[in-house]
């Protein structure tokens, strides 16, 4: 498989295990994001995802890494960047999660393995199975 290919497989398999996370990060006005990352509230913008993150993964799984962004202009909505990480025995995965006024985006930046196999397939197999150990149903919909 080709490493852009590999990529975007990787980039679709976490999109789909944090989809719900991501909508609730959605529903958050953007109002807060632009305050806490341009004043450098980093606690309370890592509050937030954390508060996201605690209805749909284990405690630790998701971090809020240091390099949030925000793109802001008179004449559209703000665009958040959040640098995400995502730690799991089996992998940890750096990305970038942008958000917009009706859509999201995952970039994947880094990912690194701790099984290590030489077969990337093999790695992706890994990706793919610690996105679902890691999800969960929300607690309010149980």
């Amino acid at each position: 498989m080709k490493t852009d290919d590999l990529k975007s497989t990787r980039e679709r398999i976490i999109s789909q295990g944090i989809r719900d996370f991501i909508g609730e990060l959605q529903m958050i006005n953007p109002e807060y994001f632009v305050s806490f990352i341009t004043i450098g509230m980093h606690a309370s913008l890592e509050d937030l995802v954390n508060s996201c993150a605690e209805l749909y993964f284990e405690p630790g799984f998701v971090k809020l890494g240091q390099g949030s962004s925000v793109e802001m202009s008179w004449v559209r909505p703000p665009k958040v960047t959040l640098d995400i990480e995502l730690e799991d025995p089996l992998m940890t995965a750096f990305i970038q999660v942008n958000l917009e006024r009706n859509m999201a985006k995952v970039r994947l930046n880094y990912i690194r393995f701790g099984t290590g196999h030489e077969d990337p397939e093999r790695n992706t197999e890994h990706l793919a199975i610690a996105m679902s150990r890691q999800g969960r149903t929300a607690a309010m919909s149980r």
